[in-house]
C-alpha cells in the first residue's frame, strides 16, 4: 500500500518573518542584553566599593589595635628621655603622640604622606627611627588628632583619644570619607 504525500502546500507556503518583525525582535533582544549588562556592572561596582570599605576598616582596626597595645602599656617618663613634661603622653607640634612604652622605648605615632606611622625615635635601626606605616597606601589619612586626658598626680586614669578622617579610592574616585575614633585608657596606676 502506497501513501501519497502531497508536498505542494509546503512549497507554496509563503508565510515568514517580515523585515519589520525581525527589526523589532532584534531591538527587544538588544534592550534586554543592555539591561542585563547594566545590572551586572552595577553589582560589580557595588561589590568593589564594599570590599574597599571593608579593607579600609580592617586597616584602621589593625592600626587602632597596635596603637592601643602600646598606649595601654605606657610608662611615666621619669628620665625625660621621651617626654620633657614627665607625663604619660605628649602631643608634639606636628600632631604626633609621644610616650614611653613598657619596654622603655620612646614611641611616636604620627601621620605623614596620608598614612599612619609608628616610630621609635631612639632606636639605632633607621627604619624604626623614621617610622613604619600602619596603614596601606590605598588609604588616604586626611586628618589625625590626639586628645589626651592625663592628670598628674594620677587621680584620673590617663586616656588617649585618637580620631582619624580618611577615605579609600575605588577606580580613582574617592569613596565617601569615614571618621573613626577610639579612646584608649592606660593601665599605669601610679
Amino acid at each position: 500500500m502506497t501513501t501519497k504525500f502531497n508536498i505542494s502546500p509546503i512549497i507554496n507556503n509563503h508565510s515568514g518573518v517580515t523585515l519589520l518583525e525581525l527589526t523589532v525582535s532584534v531591538f527587544l533582544f538588544t534592550i534586554t542584553i543592555l539591561a542585563a549588562t547594566g545590572i551586572f556592572q552595577s553589582v560589580i561596582s557595588s561589590q568593589k566599593s564594599a570590599m574597599a570599605s571593608q579593607n579600609l576598616q580592617d586597616n584602621i582596626r589593625f592600626a587602632f589595635e597596635r596603637m592601643g597595645k602600646d598606649v595601654r602599656s605606657a610608662l611615666v617618663d621619669g628620665s625625660h628621655a621621651c617626654i620633657a613634661s614627665g607625663n604619660l603622653y605628649y602631643v608634639d607640634g606636628g600632631g604626633g603622640l609621644n610616650f614611653k612604652n613598657n619596654h622603655g622605648q620612646c614611641v611616636r605615632y604620627f601621620a605623614s604622606s596620608t598614612q599612619l606611622y609608628v616610630s621609635y625615635p631612639n632606636s639605632p635601626d633607621t627604619s624604626l627611627k623614621n617610622g613604619l606605616p600602619l596603614t596601606g597606601k590605598e588609604i588616604s589619612l586626611t586628618r589625625l588628632v590626639f586628645k589626651i586626658t592625663d592628670k598628674v598626680p594620677y587621680k584620673v586614669q590617663g586616656l588617649v583619644t585618637a580620631r582619624m578622617n580618611l577615605f579609600i579610592s575605588v577606580h580613582g574616585a574617592p569613596v565617601e570619607p569615614i571618621v573613626m575614633q577610639t579612646t584608649i585608657s592606660t593601665r599605669n596606676y601610679q
